[in-house]
């Protein structure tokens, strides 16, 4: 878990932005934000210049245990979601970039070695193997 406290950065996951509906680079879909206070189970999220003022600059509220945004729909996107640290905001923009296009890339291998030890890797189950075991569940 990252050290989260006032000052701390964090990006939020925009997916209303106008840029990413534009480009689908997930490097558009990221917002930089800022803790700019606490409460007893909430850490305040807002723009940098907040920080110290959060009783007034306070923007999400999010749960210190869950992580979540607290609070209700956000324009029928439902509560955004913060990344608190610097790898979780790479790896959300290297999954966004690249899973549509590795899905695609598997899906295109014809070579059926090549895709069983693709399959042992992500743990996916052979076909042959969930019909067995739809019968003896019948």
């Amino acid at each position: 878990m990252t050290d989260i406290k006032i000052g701390s950065e964090c990006w939020m996951i925009d997916r209303d932005n106008w840029k990413w509906r534009q480009t689908r680079r997930a490097e558009d879909q990221i917002k930089s934000y800022y803790i700019v206070g606490e409460n007893k189970r909430s850490w305040l999220i807002g723009f940098k210049d907040g920080i110290g003022r959060a009783d007034r600059d306070a923007q999400y509220k999010v749960d210190k245990k869950t992580l979540k945004t607290l609070g209700g729909n956000r324009d029928g996107w439902g509560p955004p979601r913060f990344l608190f640290s610097a790898k979780d905001k790479d790896d959300w923009i290297w999954l966004i970039n690249n899973h549509h296009r590795l899905a695609e890339y598997i899906g295109g291998i014809q070579n059926a070695d090549l895709l069983r030890a693709v399959a042992k890797v992500v743990g996916y189950k052979d076909r042959e193997v969930e019909d067995e075991v739809r019968q003896t569940q019948t």
